[in-house]
């Protein structure tokens, strides 16, 4: 298109009208639009070949940019650096282009296996389909042989279009290595992030395990992804594993709405079904974890096994329903955690602490331990049993020493059991010294007095203390559960007060409180 602007810039009538490829949707671009499309064209016309090309020269283009009343502005074009702006008249002739709105993604998807070798850029390839093992496979080339300190894939979206059983040619992770966002490795070995956003678009990864994969220092966690620093969402994983990884090793990024239903059973540290390290920012929203996770060593949880030296870590809306066995520092929903907050989540699955001694044991519903100066747990119950040696507690099994940390607004009804010597709290198991639990209150829950649970009536809230700290207990046996359930009721009603500043969002379920979140 070329030779416009006759009368009153009659460029911008041509392209509400232009119809090519019968898009209706053209628009002359801003000049910051046509500055972008001049440094990046080849990419554009490559990757756009399938849909319609790109083809710009060295001349001055309309923009849609009004310099004044008279005037709109242009872009003189001389090299492939940004264009020269220029105020420009009517009557001028130059040439336009027109682009598009791409309101439809499927319109720019491609097969990771149909564009080879090439690492993709951000502008290359909007949308990357992702159908089959090969494409996972090549997924995990572009991540492992990138720079170390590259920010490979940033910005694009791989999108699953259908279910993906995978075989042993799914060798290596996504992603490799221990390292922050700069590409610095904790332990002295590069590490390679994925950087993208991966989309599991409702579909499911089966047959997942880590027996063919090559274990060495830079994939400490051998999971799917090894290393995420970009979105990994809407994904059920599926499989058996003998390492420790589920879904993502070692996080920077977010998880969002993801399943694992893979069952994992290996003698190691960090094992989890979600993340096995969550790092700092790290983010772990709306995750389940199906799968049991049994290990003879430390630190394990359903969503995440380790967050304990890192801050500003989330972890909103998830729920734990397998079993979770370890040595120490095992927790429904996170092992050892500090500087973390944990909300809105849940533990209904058992939680065993296998430590036979008791300066080096410590399990609890939602979290194992916490070894911290700030942290959160709120708006959170374990309906789980938990058990173990010392240190067991509904919602967390240890403070550390010189720690402290806000519980609020939590229940328990899980039975709770610990040996004759040990602590037992029906919120937190046992307090370091030095401790602080002032912030540990406005929570509630259930003493069973019958045979029904692993519970007995002499717990309290905290372990080791007969004051309950605004922790409020509710006796319940054969003959008062229904007392119970309407004090639970009339509690979870409290919490649902909008003017309430602990406001949470919770409802009956079964008989019992639950957060509205839950099915």
């Amino acid at each position: 298109m070329s030779d416009f602007g006759n009368g009153n810039y009659p460029v911008f009538e041509y392209a509400k009208n232009y119809n090519e490829g019968g898009f209706t949707d053209w628009y002359i671009p801003a000049f910051e639009e046509i500055n972008n499309i001049w440094v990046i064209q080849e990419a554009i016309t490559n990757a756009l070949g399938k849909v319609n090309g790109m083809e710009l020269t060295n001349y001055d283009y309309w923009t849609s940019n009004q310099a004044d009343d008279h005037h709109v502005f242009s872009v003189k074009l001389t090299s492939n650096t940004p264009g020269t702006v220029v105020k420009t008249g009517p009557a001028t002739r130059i040439y336009a282009r027109c682009v598009r709105i791409f309101n439809d993604v499927e319109e720019l998807l491609w097969d990771a296996s149909e564009i080879g070798e090439n690492v993709p850029g951000a502008t290359d390839y909007p949308v990357i389909g992702i159908s089959s093992v090969a494409d996972l496979v090549q997924l995990a080339t572009w991540v492992n042989n990138a720079d170390n300190e590259s920010q490979v894939l940033k910005g694009i979206t791989f999108k699953m279009t259908d279910d993906i059983e995978l075989n042993e040619s799914f060798n290596a992770p996504i992603g490799m290595g221990w390292g922050d966002f700069n590409g610095n490795s904790d332990n002295g070995t590069p590490h390679k992030s994925f950087w993208g956003i991966f989309d599991g678009n409702g579909h499911t990864i089966s047959k997942f395990t880590t027996d063919y994969f090559t274990t060495t220092p830079q994939t400490p966690y051998p999971a799917l992804f090894g290393n995420v620093a970009g979105t990994v969402k809407n994904l059920t994983l599926e499989g058996e594993l003998s390492s420790c990884g589920g879904i993502v090793g070692s996080l920077w990024g977010e998880v969002r709405n993801c399943v694992n239903k893979v069952n994992i059973d290996k003698d190691d540290n960090n094992c989890a079904g979600i993340v096995a390290d969550a790092r700092t920012h790290a983010r772990i929203v709306s995750c389940v974890n199906y799968g049991t996770i049994t290990t003879s060593w430390s630190t394990a949880g359903g969503i995440v096994a380790d967050a304990n030296y890192n801050s500003d870590v989330i972890i909103d809306s998830c729920i734990n329903k397998g079993k979770i066995t370890g040595k120490n520092h095992i927790g429904g929903i996170a092992g050892s955690v500090g500087g973390i907050t944990i909300r809105n989540c849940v533990n209904t699955a058992e939680v065993e602490v296998l430590s036979s001694y008791l300066d080096a044991a410590s399990g609890g519903g939602i979290a194992g331990s916490f070894d911290g100066n700030s942290g959160k747990i709120e708006n959170c119950y374990n309906s789980g049993n938990i058990s173990g040696k010392n240190g067991v507690g509904g919602i967390l099994g240890l403070l550390e020493n010189n720690c402290k940390i806000n519980i609020s607004n939590c229940y328990n009804r899980g039975g709770i059991s610990a040996s004759e010597d040990g602590l037992k709290g029906a919120i937190v198991g046992s307090v370091g010294e030095g401790a602080d639990i002032t912030k540990v209150g406005g929570n509630f829950f259930v003493v069973f007095i019958d045979n029904e649970n692993t519970g007995d009536i002499n717990i309290h809230g905290i372990g080791g203390s007969t004051e309950e700290s605004g922790n409020t207990p509710f006796e319940a046996g054969d003959d008062n559960w229904e007392n119970v359930r309407k004090q639970l009721h009339q509690w979870a009603d409290n919490t649902n007060d909008p003017g309430n500043i602990i406001y949470s969002g919770w409802k009956m379920k079964d008989g019992y409180p639950a957060l509205d979140f839950e099915k």
